[in-house]
């Protein structure tokens, strides 16, 4: 279909056309988890956005290229572009490209670990989606709030805003990889509030398919915290399964492979298996200093620390 769009745009010589297919199909991308080739397309295509004068294809450009660059660790970078990308958007009164890269400065934040302050991005973040009706904003904005209050300790305040993401997306019946985000952030909340039951219902849906595509959160993370919610249940076999699973499911994000590396640490741990858990427990401190996302850091010394 964007092949067809782009022969029709090139034909008809509509460049804005064309600058609005490039920003949509690095946005594309980047919900699918293929961050580096987002924000390659990105990096590509905002000359000819930047050429043509399109506002709006050059704003997502910026903000898909932030965005990348956050969860590939480069914050510094996406916090430049996140910023750039909104003033592009505000200078055309463009509410839905405002609330995108509010989202984005978030997850610069959440990056440093500045939970709180994500949450506040977030919550404007929110608003912007609720005043524009847009389903996709308002449930990105929402899901990733809701991470940051478990990170804070909020764990109903996180199953709040799972629930409130799965019921905007419910009347729009959007493709299972939509619900992945939310399902594991309900699925966290649950086991942060100790009900491990409704934690390995709502993690075992969406980790139930490895090659399937998610939005917004990898199916790495989903399957560790999966891993997570076995262990607690005591079915130590099956969370050795999963933790290996998910390291070996690939993702681009530092965060998943930081996550999923600690899980399997963890439960190798438990199994006895100490020697290969050091190993794996060391590579997810490695990971987690080399790049300048601070945020898995902490986690990561602590399960190395315990496995000494």
């Amino acid at each position: 279909m964007r092949c067809s769009a782009a022969r029709l745009f090139a034909e008809l010589g509509d460049t804005s056309g064309r600058a609005w297919l490039r920003g949509t199909t690095a946005f594309s991308r980047l919900l699918a988890g293929r961050l580096h080739e987002a924000r390659r397309l990105a990096n590509a295509f905002l000359p000819f956005g930047e050429r043509v004068g399109e506002r709006w294809a050059v704003g997502t450009l910026r903000a898909v290229e932030a965005f990348a660059s956050a969860e590939l660790g480069d914050l510094t970078v996406a916090d430049r572009e996140a910023r750039r990308a909104y003033r592009d958007f505000d200078e055309t009164g463009d509410d839905w490209g405002r609330g995108l890269a509010l989202v984005v400065r978030a997850v610069v934040a959440r990056g440093l670990g500045e939970h709180g302050h994500a949450v506040d991005l977030l919550a404007d973040a929110a608003r912007f989606g609720e005043k524009t009706g847009h389903p996709l904003l308002l449930g990105i904005a929402c899901t990733l709030r809701g991470f940051s209050l478990l990170q804070l300790g909020d764990a109903a305040g996180a199953e709040s805003d799972a629930h409130a993401v799965l019921a905007v997306v419910k009347p729009y019946d959007v493709v299972d990889a939509a619900r992945v985000g939310p399902r594991v952030l309900l699925g966290c909340a649950r086991l942060a509030l100790g009900d491990v039951d409704a934690a390995l219902l709502a993690l075992g849906e969406a980790a139930q398919s490895d090659t399937a595509p998610s939005l917004l959160l990898s199916r790495r993370q989903a399957v560790a915290h999966y891993a997570e919610a076995l262990l607690a249940a005591g079915r130590v076999d099956e969370a050795v399964v999963a933790a290996r699973r998910a390291v070996e499911l690939g993702s681009d994000d530092v965060r998943g492979r930081v996550l999923s590396s600690c899980v399997l640490a963890r439960v190798l741990g438990v199994v006895g298996e100490l020697d290969e858990a050091r190993v794996v427990a060391a590579g997810a401190v490695r990971l987690a200093y080399s790049t300048q996302q601070t945020s898995e850091r902490a986690a990561a010394d602590t399960v190395l620390a315990d496995l000494a």
